[in-house]
Order: structure tokens, then C-alpha cells, then sequence
């Protein structure tokens, strides 16, 4: 099967698709995790955007390459998510502060990392409900005082 590196995809100087962003997210975390746990030999070389690729479809990704340096992986993920986001075309703020946390050597454990993304998602998630609540709480207090 033919991959394509993430490094492929940055260079082409477009929009990167969400779908790649995603993949960096829990799947590539969780990627690392299992390499880790196997005692798979990393190959002592860096996660890079070279060493991360994908199916031509995206539905999957892998890693040739990480360290066998645990933070190491860690800030080179935060410097990879970094780029990306840059060239997916969004603001994600949280995400962002997840990566800075990353390059600056506080989390942890990539354990930790996937926890931290987690919470990113749940918050989004918890906004929307918020919100919907309040609107069914508007419209029912509108009701009330026709």
C-alpha cells in the first residue's frame, strides 16, 4: 500500500484537511502508547512529520520512527500538532495550549496527553448542551408569557 507522509501533505502548501488533524489526535497518541507497552523497537529515531503517514484515503495513520524517549515523543507531537494547526485553517485555542504544554515539557506521560485531549473534546461537547438547554429555557420562558 502506498503512504503519504505528513510531511508529503505540508509541503503541498494547501489547506490540510481536519481529518489529518484528527488522526494526530487520539489515534496517533494511542499509536505511541501501544509501541511503547510492546516494547516495539522505535527505532531511536523522532517522531517527525516525515516519520508519521497515512493511508492515501486518511483513515489510518502510522509511525516508522519515534523515540524511545518518552517526552521526547511528547514535545516532537506538540511541535507536529503546531504545524498542522496552522495549516488546517482554525483557531483551536485549547488544542493549541495542549501542544505549548507539550513543548514546554509539562505533561507527563502520554497517558496524560491523551487525558488532556480528552478534555478538549468534552468541553466542546458540554458547550453545545449549555447552549441548547438555554435556548429550550428562552423559548419556554417566551411560551410563558404569551
Amino acid at each position: 500500500m502506498n503512504y503519504i507522509s505528513l510531511e508529503t501533505i505540508l509541503s503541498r502548501g494547501e489547506k490540510v484537511s481536519p481529518r489529518v488533524l484528527y488522526k494526530l489526535l487520539h489515534p496517533l497518541v494511542e499509536q505511541l502508547i501501544e509501541m511503547r507497552d510492546s516494547g516495539d523497537d522505535m527505532k531511536n529515531g523522532q517522531l517527525t512529520a516525515k516519520s508519521i503517514v497515512f493511508t492515501p484515503d486518511y483513515k489510518s495513520v502510522e509511525v516508522f520512527s519515534a523515540s524511545d524517549n518518552e517526552q521526547q515523543n511528547i514535545k516532537d507531537w506538540g511541535d507536529i500538532i503546531f504545524k498542522v494547526i496552522d495549516r488546517v485553517g482554525y483557531n483551536d485555542k485549547r488544542l493549541k495550549i495542549i501542544a505549548g504544554d507539550c513543548m514546554a515539557g509539562n505533561i507527563d506521560s502520554l497517558e496524560e496527553l491523551h487525558l488532556q485531549l480528552e478534555r478538549r473534546i468534552n468541553r466542546s461537547i458540554y458547550k453545545l448542551i449549555i447552549a441548547i438547554v438555554l435556548v429550550g429555557l428562552a423559548i419556554m420562558a417566551i411560551m410563558h408569557f404569551l
